[in-house]
């Protein structure tokens, strides 16, 4: 599972160790890894139009993705291996080089295609998409004394095969309001890969 990646700082040092101390508070939890395709600013009443354009646009992006990978559903796994950091402020876990790699940048360009066809347009501009696994952010924390994520905790573990990950769905998810009771993000529409991009909602 790709959860390891996660499991990999837990177990660096000593539970005694300032530095493992630290990290606790600022480590992503493993019920809420994912990967995120684009990055929304909508009005948070389900019945807006913007919500349901946004709607529309999720079921088509999964109905064309379904087209694409329907003859090879083994398409559809993503291998996780290695991790890396952005600047020492953030530390994930990396797609393997080539297929899912590439994938999920497809998968990137294909929704953003879709949101942009329904006048919705990713809030990151034309940031170059970097797929990637977020498990540790310093952010998490304020007032906060380390200044880097110290590469040592993770440098061993630079190519470590974590898990294989199989893709049903794209999830529009709410960073604002109360997760879930599993801790994992309200989700306010879910389009399942499949003929039709069905679409299921989340209260």
């Amino acid at each position: 599972m790709i959860e390891a990646a996660s499991k990999v700082l837990e177990t660096s040092e000593t539970e005694k160790d300032k530095v493992t101390k630290t990290l606790g508070k600022v480590m992503i939890p493993t019920n809420t890894l994912h990967f995120t395709l684009m990055v929304l600013r909508l009005d948070k009443d389900v019945e807006s139009e913007d919500q349901k354009r946004a709607k529309t646009a999720l079921g088509q992006a999964a109905c064309r993705l379904w087209k694409q990978y329907k003859d090879s559903r083994e398409k559809l796994s993503l291998d996780v291996q290695g991790m890396g950091d952005f600047r020492g402020q953030v530390v994930f876990a990396k797609l393997k080089e080539g297929h899912s790699h590439e994938t999920m940048v497809h998968f990137s360009d294909v929704v953003n295609t879709s949101f942009e066809e329904n006048d919705i347009s990713d809030t990151d501009g034309k940031r170059s998409f970097k797929p990637h696994l977020t498990i540790v952010k310093l952010s998490r924390i304020h007032g906060r004394r380390m200044k880097k994520i110290p590469k040592k905790l993770y440098s061993d573990y630079e190519d470590t095969f974590f898990g294989t990950q199989q893709i049903q769905s794209i999830q529009l998810c709410s960073m604002d309001k109360e997760k879930q009771s599993n801790g994992y993000y309200h989700i306010e529409h879910e389009a399942i890969i499949g003929p039709e991009g069905r679409l299921s909602h989340r209260t």
